[in-house]
């Protein structure tokens, strides 16, 4: 069954995903604001996959989570059948409840984790360049997701975030719960996380939170600007090339993991949440 990591916790407007079928985990960690089944998990049972309808967030069918699918950490998940883990699923596979922030601080963990690991590879003179292009830029994407979905639990987990989130971005509070909720949703997916400046606004104005400094942050982007935009040419005058290295994705996945630390003293979460991101760290 499900790991309940920390106490439940149920918001004014939670995100509800709902699954007609099961929920069967079978690779990966899974971390959801909670997990809620209606009946027993029978590990015999056979699943197929279901199909998404994103304007109601509902899953007509059975909901499996491998390689080609996560848990939305900003989520409920609501199964009409059983919440479980597959008998053959790979080792270390999990389902985690784990309300409030503290799911994006855990996906962040893991992924920076991927990313440290990778660079500890052999890398041949011959795809050196692409490799350290690759995984700079994967270390700002991290990044960027990890503060789309900070902001997603705090909207989806307070009462006052959702409605200032409402008020800030200009959604009409009309009576289709599920309408509000997607416009919420998309309109902060497709934001651009790594614009400091305007997430900072947008973190004070719904979260309340202070953002923190982003100065040593702004220099590096600037180079991966140059990787993704061209082709790692410099854009002050096109010749100088700005590829990146080894010690340039270490000193940049440093800078992240001090900037993201800079958020758990302000979001509220509890000495247990803590030390368990620093055992998983």
């Amino acid at each position: 069954m499900y790991k309940n990591a920390f106490p439940t916790f149920m918001s004014y407007r939670p995100y509800l995903i709902t699954v007609s079928g099961n929920i069967l985990a079978k690779e990966g960690k899974n971390y959801a604001q909670n997990w809620v089944a209606r009946t027993c998990w029978n590990p015999n049972a056979h699943f197929s996959r279901g199909v998404y309808d994103e304007h109601r967030h509902s899953i007509a069918g059975e909901l499996i989570f491998d390689k080609s699918m996560r848990a939305a950490p900003y989520a409920i998940y609501v199964a009409n059948g059983a919440v479980g883990i597959a008998a053959d699923a790979v080792e270390g596979t999990d389902l985690s409840c784990a309300p409030g922030y503290y799911p994006a601080f855990a996906y962040f963990n893991e992924y920076i984790k991927e990313i440290r690991d990778v660079l500890q590879d052999p890398v041949s003179e011959r795809v050196s360049v692409p490799f350290y292009n690759g995984l700079y830029c994967s270390a700002f994407s991290v990044l960027e997701l990890f503060l789309c979905d900070f902001l997603l639990c705090g909207v989806f987990g307070k009462d006052v975030c959702f409605r200032r989130a409402l008020e800030t971005l200009g959604i009409s509070d009309n009576t289709d719960q599920f309408d509000i909720e997607k416009r919420t949703k998309d309109i902060i997916y497709h934001k651009v996380f790594h614009r400091f400046s305007e997430i900072k606004k947008l973190y004070k104005s719904i979260l309340g939170f202070p953002f923190p400094d982003s100065t040593e942050l702004e220099v590096f982007l600037h180079k991966r600007h140059n990787i993704v935009h061209r082709f790692a040419l410099s854009s002050i005058d096109r010749m100088r090339v700005c590829n990146a290295s080894y010690v340039d994705v270490m000193a940049l996945i440093e800078t992240i993991c001090k900037f993201v630390d800079g958020l758990k003293g302000v979001c509220g979460l509890t000495d247990e949440e803590m030390r368990c991101l620093e055992l998983n760290w």
